[in-house]
């Protein structure tokens, strides 16, 4: 890949990365707000014949691994895996 491609491509990607963070603040703003309309009325659906939001309690259960490897480092060590994964990464340095 050549310079200019990479720059083109950076500029294009930091465009589009842009229009997603502001995409997902207007996304959370109305969220928030069918949130706290559905908390003042004391509802946890709100549908009509097209839309459903729910917004409902719910326990979830997990492993805390931090604990388990403190208090019990031998059974830790027997179930932790490792996971080999890829990451991708986008810099922009300076403005």
């Amino acid at each position: 890949m050549t310079k200019e491609q990479i720059r083109n491509r950076a500029a294009a990607l930091q465009t589009l990365k842009g229009q997603v963070a502001a995409l997902q603040e207007q996304i959370e703003v109305i969220e928030q707000s069918i949130k706290l309309e559905m908390l003042s009325n004391d509802d946890t659906v709100i549908e009509d014949d097209d839309y459903r939001f729910r917004y409902t309690d719910y326990t979830s259960k997990g492993l805390d691994q931090k604990r388990l490897k403190e208090e019990r480092p031998e059974i830790y060590a027997e179930y932790v895996t490792d996971r080999n994964c890829k990451r991708f990464t986008f810099t922009v340095f300076g403005s």
